[in-house]
């Protein structure tokens, strides 16, 4: 059993109290994602990343993914109290997420899921009351939380767990977002990770490529870019057999961040000659 957090509440006080709580509830080997603390959808993209990566990683065994990430502003969307929650699995692995922004693009992207059930707060905490798994008083605390992820989601999960029903409504993942093709993350060596999925091109090994960037050649692996040269290579990132695109430079001094300037959400466009 495994429990990943894909967070934009990163900071050590909000880390610890997410993991306290989910270990108090029977949970163990809880391991926190933080992506960028920003208001806008640039994290959720990063959110999206993530979550193939984590149920890469999983293998779909028993254990639970939860993002929660979403751009602020859409009060009105939103409903009460923040975007909805939904959850699907993939094999064994309970996935559960916000919906708003690109968080769920990728699942969209390779296929994993048709469709997710949204689990209402309200009606989530109107049944989990109804059967006796809160009262009254600890039903108007979750329902008004300004920490959803702390004081609703890791309760949920527990109770999903446990083989509780709650109301749900069908969602298909064609109505969300698809991914842009852009980067969704930049590696502690400069590397970026771009949402251009390896089944999408048809690159040779030592092709030039055109890009946003400039003129990059194509390699079938990171180990194969000369020092001091820039490559577009596949990644480790991705699932099964599909592979996301990256670009490095091979370099003990230099990084493709540094080379390029790029930032996470910037837009990538790869094209042959």
């Amino acid at each position: 059993m495994f429990v990943t957090i894909i967070t934009d509440c990163k900071e050590e006080n909000e880390k610890g109290r997410q993991v306290t709580r989910w270990a108090s509830l029977g949970f163990t080997n809880i391991n926190i994602v933080g992506v960028s603390s920003d208001l806008g959808s640039i994290p959720t993209i990063e959110a999206a990343g993530n979550i193939i990566d984590s149920l890469d990683a999983s293998e779909g065994k028993e254990g639970v993914v939860f993002a929660n990430v979403a751009p602020r502003g859409y009060i009105k969307e939103d409903g009460e109290n923040g975007t909805d929650f939904a959850y699907f699995y993939y094999k064994k692995t309970l996935v559960v997420s916000t919906i708003r922004g690109y968080t769920l693009s990728l699942v969209k992207k390779l296929n994993l899921v048709n469709q997710v059930s949204v689990v209402k707060l309200v009606n989530v905490l109107d049944h989990a009351k109804k059967i006796g798994l809160i009262d009254e008083t600890g039903m108007e605390y979750i329902k008004n939380s300004q920490f959803r992820s702390f004081d609703y989601v890791p309760r949920l999960v527990s109770w999903i767990f446990k083989g509780e029903k709650f109301p749900t409504e069908n969602l298909q993942i064609s109505t969300r977002k698809n991914a842009p093709n852009c980067i969704w993350c930049i590696d502690a060596f400069g590397n970026a990770k771009t949402t251009i999925a390896s089944n999408e091109i048809s690159f040779s090994h030592g092709e030039l490529i055109q890009t946003n960037f400039g003129k990059i050649t194509f390699y079938n692996r990171l180990k194969d870019i000369p020092e001091g040269k820039a490559g577009i290579y596949i990644g480790s990132s991705g699932i099964k057999d599909v592979r996301f695109l990256e670009i490095a430079v091979q370099s003990k001094k230099g990084s493709a961040q540094k080379a390029f300037g790029f930032e996470i959400g910037d837009k990538v466009n790869f094209s042959k000659f």
